[in-house]
């Protein structure tokens, strides 16, 4: 890799404690590291994992060293440990459904970010809302305005209003 990586259709990036730059290579399926001396390498997903990775567009590290990637492809939010062990924080398939890690639904998982409240917070894109997530795995909605199908069985969310400036 080093130099010469190819990258195709990169998304999200994110800084680790020493400067290197985390990659969310969307259709390589993998997470690149870009180092301080600029060499790139596959940290995790490709044919380095098990098949984790379908799309993954966000990165974000947590306090604790933790890399958090979004999968747009099946819809979870994946956790690797300072081990490079992977696991599903969260997420069980297309949908919308506030929830623990076992039942939760996200549709189109993007951008994510970190919260001095020590959740996570997730760009819910096709749900068009904003979720939060704990270090559980369970997901309650933020804000935003879900598609009415998706939320049939669970409260109504109004859209959030615009501020007059």
């Amino acid at each position: 890799e080093g130099f010469n990586a190819r990258f195709h259709s990169p998304h999200g990036l994110t800084f680790d404690s020493k400067g290197n730059l985390y990659i969310a290579d969307t259709h390589n399926n993998c997470i690149r590291k870009l180092d301080t001396s600029e060499a790139v390498s596959t940290m995790a997903g490709n044919s380095l994992t098990m098949n984790d990775f379908q799309f993954p567009v966000g990165v974000a590290f947590n306090p604790q060293g933790e890399l958090f990637i979004s999968n747009k492809g099946n819809h979870k939010i994946l956790k690797m440990n300072t081990f490079k062990d992977i696991s599903v924080l969260t997420g069980t398939q297309k949908g919308f459904k506030n929830g623990n890690k076992d039942t939760a639904k996200l549709d189109f998982p993007s951008q994510l970010c970190w919260a001095l409240d020590g959740a996570l917070y997730v760009a819910d894109t096709e749900n068009a809302s904003i979720r939060k997530v704990t270090m559980e795995g369970t997901v309650s909605m933020l804000c935003g305005n879900p598609p009415r199908s998706k939320v049939s069985s669970q409260k109504s969310y109004a859209p959030i209003p615009e501020t007059q400036t």
